[in-house]
């Protein structure tokens, strides 16, 4: 280095944060976010009352009421990634199941089982685990 110039320091928690945050935007905005933009097609497709459709809401909640305490435990004691590939593949298994699925109550079993799941992993549980452990400086303007 000539000229008196300092090499640009680049920390590499900043594409983690990216990471995650992109993740937990898909995983987060396609349950959450986006379950009422399902309510009036499912209800005209099964022919029935919205508060049947709610079930699957209320099945979610309760879900990831269940699953974010064991989720917390197990991010203390494993490694981040692997929690996270777990989320993505219930989130995938979850959806999949869904979408082959005829009748509600797999459906609801599957929002309950799978995809709450994933929600738990790499959700906003998951992030903010990451954000802490990654930022221990500037842990507020991550």
């Amino acid at each position: 280095m000539s000229g008196g110039t300092k090499p640009i320091i680049y920390y590499h928690g900043w594409i983690v944060l990216a990471a995650c945050f992109i993740c937990s935007m898909v995983i987060v905005g396609g349950t959450i976010y986006s379950y009422q933009f399902f309510v009036i097609p499912i209800t005209q497709e099964y022919q029935i009352s919205r508060s049947t459709v709610s079930t699957a809401y209320i099945a979610l909640l309760v879900g990831l009421a269940l699953w974010s305490p064991f989720m917390g435990r197990l991010l203390d004691k494993i490694p981040v990634q692997y929690v996270f590939v777990t989320g993505g593949v219930a989130y995938a298994l979850g959806y999949s199941v869904i979408a082959l699925s005829q009748q509600l109550w797999v459906m609801v079993a599957a929002i309950f089982c799978l995809v709450a799941l994933a929600v738990s992993c790499a959700g906003g549980i998951a992030s903010n685990a990451v954000t802490s452990r990654w930022f221990q400086k500037r842990r507020g303007r991550a």
